[in-house]
C-alpha cells in the first residue's frame, strides 16, 4: 500500500483521506498542502490494482489504516475526509460498529440509491470511459454499482459530526436530502467540477478546520 503522510510538530488533529473512484493518494496532494498543523494520511486502496474487492473489504482496509494511525497518535482527534465513492466506503466503515472519530467530511459524495446508479446509460458511459482512460476506476466500478443497490448503505444518521461539501453542478437537491438523512451540515463549493480535492482544496480545508456549529 502506498501512503502519503504529512506531519506537524504540535499537531491539532489526525486527518485520514479516502480517494474517489479510480483515484489514489495523489488526489489529496493539494489538500495536504493546506493542512499545516495536522498529521495527514492518504493512501492507495488495494482495489485500485486488484479485482473483486467489495466495499466491505475496502472499509476493513480503511479500518486497519486508521487503527495504525491511531496507535501512533492516540490522543489526536480524528477527522476522515472522503471524495465521491470514497464517501460510500467511509459510510460503510462508520456504520458497521462504534467508531472513534470527531468529524466526517464527505466531498461531493456518491451514495446508495442516487440517480447516478439508476441510469443504465450513465453506467454504460462510465464503464467505457474508465476502461479507456482509468483502468483502476474500471476495476472499482462493479463494487460501486453493487454498493449502490445495497440496502445496508441507504442514507441514515451517522454518529458524530458530518459535513457534506457539494460542487455547484452536483445533484444539490439529492445532496441536501442526504445531508438531512445523515444529520450533516451542507456546504456548497463555488467550483463546478466534481473532483473538488484538486479543484477546490481550500474549501475542504476550511470545512475540516471549522469549529462545530
Amino acid at each position: 500500500m502506498r501512503i502519503l503522510t504529512r506531519t506537524a510538530d504540535a499537531p491539532r488533529g489526525l486527518l485520514v483521506c479516502v480517494s474517489g473512484l479510480g483515484c489514489g493518494a495523489d488526489q489529496w496532494a493539494h489538500l495536504l498542502a493546506h493542512m499545516d498543523g495536522w498529521v495527514s494520511v492518504a493512501y492507495d486502496r488495494a482495489a485500485l490494482s486488484q479485482r473483486h474487492i467489495d466495499i466491505d473489504q475496502s472499509a476493513e482496509e480503511l479500518n486497519r489504516l486508521i487503527g495504525a494511525a491511531r496507535r501512533r497518535y492516540p490522543h489526536l482527534p480524528l477527522t476522515v475526509v472522503a471524495h465521491s465513492w470514497g464517501a460510500m466506503i467511509v459510510q460503510a466503515w462508520a456504520s458497521t460498529s462504534e467508531r472513534d472519530y470527531t468529524h466526517l467530511v464527505l466531498v461531493d459524495p456518491s451514495f446508495s440509491g442516487n440517480s447516478e446508479g439508476r441510469s443504465r446509460l450513465l453506467q454504460w458511459l462510465e464503464r467505457a470511459y474508465y476502461r479507456l482512460l482509468n483502468p483502476a476506476g474500471a476495476r472499482e466500478l462493479p463494487a460501486f454499482y453493487r454498493a449502490w443497490a445495497d440496502a445496508r448503505l441507504r442514507p441514515r444518521p451517522l454518529p458524530g459530526r458530518v459535513t457534506i461539501i457539494a460542487a455547484r453542478r452536483s445533484y444539490v437537491h439529492e445532496l441536501s436530502t442526504l445531508a438531512t438523512n445523515f444529520r450533516a451540515h451542507l456546504v456548497c463549493s463555488t467550483e463546478r467540477r466534481h473532483n473538488l480535492p484538486r479543484a477546490d482544496p481550500q474549501s475542504i480545508a476550511e470545512a475540516i478546520a471549522a469549529p462545530p456549529l
